[in-house]
Parts: structure tokens; sequence; C-alpha cells
């Protein structure tokens, strides 16, 4: 950041995982590496999820650590890498697997230590996030789970969203704010959600994907190439009141 711009030196050359992956769908630092999911290319199943020290540009991979499955959202708690996954490959070939699962490795040797199926069905383990009591928290089809990394449990998991599929679910995201809901982008549409009650409004629709939070606890998303900010003071404006379905 404190250097101007230069191709190839600042940034650096972008570096190949290698091993037929394609594409990366989620990164998070873990010490001094950073832990990225990946997804295979066209006509393969499979996946990675791959240790980058940034600073040497070293790398190893960890391949098929769910067969005919791939990585794509990441989540650490107390030294151990969360995973959520897709049964999912590259384009051009239709998955082998029925149902995505939650899986967990230890990120310096790569041996999975658990996994599970917290949604029976699903396509896609996405968007995992932690609270501040340390639960983890996913979408799966639509589907909010409520995960417990310390008892290894699903603590509740219902359909809270509209079901949708989607390749990879990348479009779908999880966070906590400060003042203590928990918001969602699923389904096409930004959400609030009481992460006690479960009860869900819609703040915003039309074709929402992706969301980010800043210093300041500010709300961004995306409609296509346009760039929203969520503004809490229009608060008052909403209704509130849960939908009866």
């Amino acid at each position: 950041r404190t250097k101007p711009w230069k191709s190839g030196t600042n940034p650096p050359d972008p570096i190949s995982i290698g091993y037929d992956q394609d594409r990366p769908q989620s990164l998070i630092q873990v010490g001094d590496e950073v832990a990225v999911s990946s997804v295979p290319k066209s006509g393969r199943l499979g996946g990675a999820i791959s240790m980058w020290n940034p600073r040497t540009n070293e790398i190893r991979s960890y391949l098929d650590l769910v067969p005919n499955q791939a990585p794509v959202s990441l989540a650490l708690h107390k030294g151990v890498l969360w995973a959520g996954s897709t049964i999912n490959g590259g384009y051009g070939i239709e998955p082998v697997a029925k149902e995505a699962v939650l899986f967990a490795i230890d990120p310096v040797t790569g041996d999975k230590v658990f996994e599970t199926v917290p949604w029976p069905g699903a396509s896609n383990i996405t968007a995992l996030t932690l609270d501040g009591d340390g639960m983890l928290w996913a979408i799966a089809d639509g589907a909010l789970i409520k995960f417990d990394p310390e008892t290894r449990k699903v603590i509740r998991a219902e359909q809270v969203f509209p079901a949708t599929k989607s390749m990879y679910g990348t479009q779908n995201e999880l966070l906590f704010r400060d003042d203590g809901y928990l918001y969602a982008v699923s389904a096409g549409s930004l959400w609030r959600v009481d992460p006690t009650s479960f009860e869900r409004i819609r703040l915003a629709g039309h074709g929402v994907h992706y969301m980010a939070q800043d210093a300041e606890g500010q709300l961004y998303f995306s409609r296509v190439a346009t760039l929203y900010r969520w503004n809490f003071n229009l608060e008052s404006t909403i209704d509130a009141t849960a939908p009866v379905t």
C-alpha cells in the first residue's frame, strides 16, 4: 500500500495453484498463511484447499478432501479450518455426489478431522461465518444452519430463505453486526435475521449479490455492476413484522 503500483512488482505476478484447479472461491487468513478454496477446471470433479504464504509465494494444496466435491466456503475456529462443499465441479460435468457436506481439516497437515451433512440434499454449504459465541453459521440452498464446532453438532437448521440452488453458491453471504442481528444475502435479496428466533425481514431485493462490512459497520452489496450501501438510518421505516408463511 505504501509503494506505487507497478505491474509484476506491486502487486507481484499471480501464482497458479496447479493440480487442475481453476477458480478460487474463498480466502481466509490462517496465521502467516492464507487458506484458499478452489473448484476444478471444466469437465472435472473434486477441488482443493491450498495454503498460500503471500510473503514467500510458497503454496501447498490438499486435494480431494471430499470425493467428487469441492470446498467453496471457509472459516477458522481455534486452529481448525472448517469448510463447506459443493457437489458441483467444473463446468460441463454433472455432479456425482448427492449432498454437500460441512467438514474440518488440520491446516498444517491437511488431515480431515470431521465431516457431516448439516442439511440433507443441499447442493452447496456456503457463507460460513462465526458469531461472538464461537457458533458456526452457514447457508445451504436457502436453509440457515447454526452449528457448534465444539460439540460438532447442528444446533438449529431451518429453511429461512427461499430454497435456491446455484453452481457454487458464491453469491451467498452471512455476517454479524454489533446491533446483534445476522445479515444475509440469499435468493437475490438482503435479509436481516434475528439469530435467536430465526425471524427475518427482507431489506432489499431484485438481484442482490455479495456483501461486505466496513470498519464502521456499514453494509455494502451489489446488483450486477452497481455498488450499494445500506443506510441504517432508514430502519425506522422498515416493517419489522415477521411474515406469515
